[in-house]
């Protein structure tokens, strides 16, 4: 008698609503099947994010759109058709009375050669473009450090405008204006030499970047005082790198590379028509100027105090950033020393919120 072999019926819906409930059931056993992936970041051409960034760049560029009450720019543009009518930078006194003709340090020599094209351009109009185009420059690239980062979506946007209105307050036709550019572009550098594993499809890390660096601290140094924050930042750099070899997982380029990156960027900013006592400024002030009372009668040289900030959201920000790094990045060495530096740095000077709102914004985002 032949035995007749019977197919298996076909799985019922029952049958797969049971299996999906007994899948369930083992990752909720088991915590590394529960892990959900992180999603991949939008893509730049994506309709939703090239929405949201014109939406953001609107609003950034209202918070700094408003009446120039500074009248300093007056002195920069007359320096400025000075270098560029004598094709020369002078080394003595022209503008001043009392001390015409005496010996002259002229700080910020590249930013005001390069806001009198503006001003000869559009006059009172070149002087809101310059406003405009820097404050793009900056959020743009603290936006594209972010992403570099491993942020994901839309709220680097939102992060982005919430620290536009703590840079409104510094985004008057000065120096700083330059320099904040360059400080988001250098974040944006030593962004790019890291091996971001968090992004995928990104980039891997290349050493020649670094290059790149030389001339942004040259710039830097010819432009404004806080050059110095570009040996923080690569300082800061350093000490990551130093504990990735420690611990064998580097993730960009080692610490030698940086050592002479530095080094590099150090002799370049020796390079300005003044020497090494445009370069000595900072700390001059640091360690005798600011107690004197001509500086301490200077409202913008106080502390951080809530009159002023009561809606620009940067106790927002000085209470949220360490926060958010104690929930989520406490092996960030980076983020944790930048935090520290730049909350100490701004704190002290209402001056120095433009530049924490612009090194905060990619950690935060």
């Amino acid at each position: 008698m032949r035995r007749t072999h019977s197919r298996s019926p076909s799985r019922t819906p029952r049958d797969a609503a049971g299996a999906a409930r007994r899948g369930a059931s083992r990752r909720e056993r088991d915590p590394k099947q529960s892990v959900a992936r992180p999603a991949a970041p939008l893509p730049p051409a994506h309709p939703a994010l090239l929405a949201a960034a014109l939406i953001a760049a609107a609003c950034v560029l209202a918070a700094v759109t408003f009446r120039i009450i500074d009248t300093d720019f007056w002195q920069h543009l007359a320096v400025g058709r000075a270098l560029w009518s004598t094709h020369a930078i002078p080394h003595t006194e022209l503008w001043s009375w009392p001390t015409y003709g005496e010996p002259a340090l002229l700080r910020s020599w590249a930013f005001r050669a390069l806001l009198w094209p503006f001003w000869e351009a559009g006059e009172l109009n070149g002087l809101f473009a310059w406003r405009w185009i820097t404050t793009l420059l900056a959020f743009g690239l603290a936006w594209a450090t972010a992403r570099r980062m491993g942020a994901r979506g839309l709220t680097p946007l939102v992060v982005v405008v919430l620290c536009g209105l703590v840079y409104r307050q510094r985004s008057q036709v000065r120096p700083e204006t330059l320099a904040s550019v360059l400080l988001a572009l250098t974040m944006w550098l030593l962004a790019r030499t890291r091996d971001a594993a968090a992004t995928p499809g990104a980039d891997p890390p290349r050493r020649g970047r670094l290059v790149w660096l030389i001339p942004v601290v040259w710039m830097w140094a010819n432009a404004h005082i806080t050059y110095v924050l570009a040996f923080v930042l690569l300082g800061i750099r350093l000490v990551e790198a130093h504990l990735e070899a420690w611990r064998g997982t580097p993730r960009g380029p080692g610490p030698r590379a940086l050592w002479l990156v530095t080094a590099a960027c150090a002799l370049a900013a020796c390079i300005n028509p003044f020497g090494w006592r445009a370069l000595w400024q900072p700390f001059d002030f640091l360690l005798h100027w600011r107690d004197t009372a001509l500086f301490q009668g200077i409202g913008e040289l106080r502390a951080v105090g809530w009159s002023g900030n009561e809606t620009n959201g940067v106790f927002l920000l000085l209470l949220g950033w360490p926060l958010l790094l104690l929930w989520r990045s406490r092996r960030d060495v980076a983020g944790i020393l930048t935090c520290a530096f730049f909350t100490a740095y701004a704190l002290p000077s209402q001056r120095f919120l433009a530049m924490y709102a612009l090194a905060a914004a990619p950690y935060v985002g």
